[in-house]
């Protein structure tokens, strides 16, 4: 039957004995009271009279029961609280409580025997016992989302199932199970439920030992397994001790501490002199204040025995070869068996051979590895068998890596034009003392390219050539490059790109009409002149038409271009710089563009497709002829014009995301997809990394006029101070690449390299030189300034380099700080 509202009150109330729901919560913390209706299943000649369940007498075929059947769950925590009383049994294996799943069957059921003893049906496991007269306290904690349920005795926990099926439900009473007898008499009272809470109480841990004895011969060894619980959410160490042990036997656990719930290993080992008898060990687990014991019984017998060694008891083998132990049977009290031997924790790949497998005497171990077999050091324990009598001696066995080479290509990427070629160094890098000759190969070449290995074999290095034919196929292809030693093979790549043949370029470049154009553009070169020639709308709007001649790059990079003439029609014909992600008409791109008679601008792309930008309209006044220049720094584009090449008038500078790889050069259109704009550029250079800082060079502070000096010394740590411009090794510098445009700036004296002191990143640290490190304090990069002069950035502390106070005093020492633009922190380069 339901229950309504009142109903439920007057139970709870029943049940709770006058007590409120939340001051009888046993089990765990965070619980909210609630009160369940229920429904009485009865069957057979079972009754419910209140809270008293009865089973007279058993029905033949039938399953005799007398319960309530409380609300169903399907998702939350809920727990089930009630005080049992046996009033009466006559009989055996009665049911009187089960956690019930709806859809398939009882999953949780206590019983009681008429021995005493209350039990888990499912797997017959003792949860404690009872008096018949005098009550006991059953709690379940069920968590429908998890599928568990926990079974407490007296406030105990004692079993935990898993693998539960909502909907799930509980119920108490009296149930015959399908070998129970009747009669019994049982009385719930204080049944009680809550929700949402946790197990967590008052936290403790149980402590138990199995088995509960062993016995060994004198001169050997067992184990227990020490299992400790934890109860109400405990998760503290801990530490346990054995005692009672014979007085020459020993005791150990692994591990010593356990920490919440878990087991360890006690292993007692007995000697060959250990007395015979019977011994109670006390296994004693102390975390905190708490402490808890549980006893195990060992008897010690005089036997026969052994014991096993290993000779040499460390082997070290290669790879796909071998290496022996011989293990020796030592016969103790008259021993005289056979030894029956085996080998386990072998590492992957390796496998062990006994000869003889079985002895009295000694065996030979071979231990082989395979040419794959797991690298590093591992355990081998060797296991020796007679009769009863097993013992174990280890061998440490060590497998090292077999020689082996890999590849690399430097450079990885060559471009090439059709007819000619282009080069990459192949070094064979030796491992685990590899010497053999590499035989190298190379696939995927594009139709008409062609490879050689100059040598085609090699220890070290080999040069290998790419030759494209004057019709070899244009584009990007990986070549494969192979390398053979015996059975070992490894590759490497190599990125080619074929360029198509330009008439009168130079090697390297390459001319193309962009985009829909009406007229078809051309280019060619002579005595330092490019003349390019193009048509097109114009290069504007979602997509250009223009001709552009360029080469491939890679990185940050530097256009410098002067524009000498344009003869185009249209007032905004157009010749000038660009770096171009690609050659699609649609293509990420910054320019810098000069037109016949308005002036100057800088043109971007910021994303395919997308409407090109001017970024601040065209400067008039700028004529023709006039010098262009276009800087990529990462993402970052600026662009500059001048009338001389030497002072520079910046344009804009923006943040273009495109991607590394990337083309630079020439770029021309007519803005009358009807005619050509022809114009001429001279001193057109294409320089990576922004910079071309090949040679020696001063450093001369804009403020002071001083070039920067390392005052004749070798050492780390001097100071770097300025000096008057003369000719010394002092004042000396070239600067060496590191990556993303920085480089080490390296005194040709001392060959030292300018740094901050002690990698400090505040302002006023002072700049000392010092040996090349990993912290980045010797690190700069130079930054562009309009006035051709250059900002040096320090790649650990992002400051930069200054004469302090602008002081005209050579023995100040220079320092690094905040970047403000002032002329103390600005610095010509001097080429020597």
């Amino acid at each position: 039957m339901k229950l309504n509202c009142i109903t439920k009150i007057i139970i709870a109330g029943i049940f709770a004995g006058g007590l409120s729901l939340t001051t009888r919560a046993q089990i765990g913390s965070g619980w909210t009271p609630i009160a369940e209706d229920f429904k009485v299943q009865t069957s057979g000649s079972a009754t419910v009279n209140g809270n008293v369940f009865s089973i007279p007498t058993t029905t033949s075929g039938t399953k005799d029961r007398a319960e309530r059947e409380y609300a169903t769950w399907s998702s939350g925590t809920h727990q089930f609280q009630g005080d049992c009383t046996i009033n009466s049994f006559g009989g055996n294996g009665i049911c009187i409580k089960q956690t019930f799943q709806k859809n398939n069957g009882p999953w949780n059921m206590v019983a009681v025997q008429n021995s005493g003893n209350i039990y888990e049906v499912s797997n017959g496991k003792s949860l404690g016992s009872f008096t018949v007269g005098k009550s006991f306290r059953i709690n379940t904690i069920l968590d429908c989302d998890a599928g568990t349920v926990q079974v407490y005795f007296n406030g105990q926990l004692k079993e935990t199932l898993t693998g539960g099926q909502n909907p799930i439900y509980d119920k108490c009473g009296t149930y015959r199970l399908d070998s129970g007898t009747a009669p019994i008499t049982a009385t719930w009272t204080n049944v009680l439920f809550w929700q949402g809470g946790s197990s967590s109480g008052s936290p403790d841990f149980s402590l138990s030992a199995s088995p509960s004895s062993q016995t060994v011969t004198a001169g050997n060894g067992t184990s227990y397994t020490t299992t400790v619980g934890a109860l109400n959410g405990f998760s503290s160490a801990v530490n346990l001790t054995v005692s009672g042990l014979p007085s020459d036997a020993t005791g150990s656990f692994n591990p010593a501490t356990v920490t919440g719930s878990g087991s360890s290993t006690l292993t007692v080992t007995t000697t060959a002199a250990t007395t015979p008898g019977t011994y109670t060990l006390t296994i004693t687990g102390t975390s905190g204040s708490l402490t808890h014991t549980a006893t195990v019984s060992l008897t010690v017998n005089p036997a026969p025995d052994f014991s096993l060694s290993a000779s040499p008891g460390s082997i070290t083998i290669v790879q796909g070869n071998n290496g022996t132990s011989t293990i020796s049977v030592n016969p103790l009290n008259g021993f005289s068996g056979s030894v029956s031997l085996s080998a386990s924790g072998l590492p992957s790949g390796v496998t062990a051979a006994f000869n003889p497998s079985g002895t009295t005497t000694t065996s030979t171990l071979t231990l082989t590895a395979s040419s794959s077999a797991a690298v590093g050091t591992a355990t081998v324990t060797i296991t020796g068998t007679s009769g009863s009598l097993t013992h174990t001696t280890t061998v440490s066995l060590t497998v090292n890596p077999a020689p082996d080479f890999s590849l690399s290509a430097s450079p990885g990427s060559v471009t090439i034009v059709q007819g000619n070629n282009g080069t990459s160094i192949i070094s064979v890098t030796a491992i685990n003392g590899f010497s053999g000759s590499v035989s190298l190969s190379a696939s995927g070449l594009p139709s008409g390219v062609t490879a050689a290995f100059n040598p085609s074999g090699t220890t070290t290095t080999s040069t290998l050539t790419l030759t494209a034919s004057s019709s070899a196929a244009v584009g990007t292809a990986t070549v494969t490059i192979t390398g053979i030693s015996g059975n070992l093979t490894h590759t490497t790549t190599v990125s080619l790109t074929v360029n198509a043949a330009s008439s009168g370029l130079p090697s390297g470049w390459t001319d193309k009409d962009i985009g829909s154009v009406g007229a078809a553009g051309s280019a060619s070169y002579n005595s330092g002149t490019f003349t390019v020639s193009g048509s097109g709308t114009d290069i504007s709007g979602s997509g250009d038409q223009f001709n552009y001649a360029y080469q491939s790059v890679s990185g940050d990079q530097t256009v410098i271009a002067r524009v000498v003439s344009e003869n185009g029609a249209q007032p905004y014909a157009k010749a000038g710089v660009m770096i171009r992600e690609s050659v699609a008409t649609n293509a990420v791109h910054a320019s810098v563009l000069l037109s016949p008679t308005n002036g100057v601008a800088m043109e971007v792309r910021l994303t395919t497709g997308t409407s090109a930008i001017n970024m601040v309209n065209w400067i008039h006044g700028v004529p023709v002829p006039q010098w262009l220049k276009l800087v990529r720094s990462g993402n970052a584009f600026t662009g500059y014009y001048s009338a001389n090449g030497s002072t520079w008038t910046q344009i804009a500078s923006t943040n273009v995301t495109m991607a590394s790889s990337a083309t630079a050069g020439l770029a021309v259109s007519a803005h009358d997809n009807t005619s050509l704009n022809t114009a001429t550029f001279d001193n057109v250079s294409i320089a990576a990394g922004g910079l071309n800082l090949a040679g020696v060079y001063q450093i001369q502070n804009l403020a002071s006029g001083l070039v920067l000096n390392q005052q004749g010394s070798l050492t780390n740590g001097s100071i770097i101070s300025q000096w008057t411009v003369t000719t010394s090794s002092n004042l000396d510098w070239q600067f060496i690449a590191t990556s993303n445009g920085y480089y080490q700036v390296n005194s040709c004296k001392s060959a030292l390299d300018l740094a901050v002191q002690g990698a400090s990143t505040a302002n006023g640290a002072g700049i000392v030189q010092w040996s090349f490190g990993s912290a980045g304090d010797d690190q700069w990069k130079p930054v562009a300034n309009g006035d051709g002069t250059y900002t040096f950035f320090n790649l650990h502390s992002g400051l930069v380099l200054e004469n302090p106070g602008s002081s005209t005093n050579k023995a100040t020492q220079m320092d690094q700080w905040s970047s403000n633009g002032g002329s103390n922190q600005k610095w010509n380069l001097l080429k020597q």
